[in-house]
């Protein structure tokens, strides 16, 4: 379960960031599963790369990047 940031409070860029990482594959699996995920950065500019890191309760960190191109990488390491 992903603890997603209070959208009222965020400007229109990451706003829209946030909706583009909350439509992907990656972010459904986090979201869907049982372990608690919290923001750690996330991309304030439309800018690429956007880069979304996650820090789960159990000290894993979750990184996943949306390259120029609209590539999408993403991946789940132990700390």
């Amino acid at each position: 379960m992903i603890h997603w940031l209070e959208e009222e409070r965020l400007p229109s860029a990451v706003k829209a960031n946030m909706a583009r990482f909350r439509a992907t594959s990656f972010a459904k699996s986090l979201d869907e599963g049982e372990t608690r995920w919290r923001f750690m950065s996330w991309p304030r500019t439309h800018h690429t790369p956007l880069r979304f890191v996650l820090r789960s309760e159990d000290h894993r960190q979750a990184t996943f990047t949306i390259d120029g191109p609209g590539r999408q990488y993403g991946k789940i390491e132990e700390s």
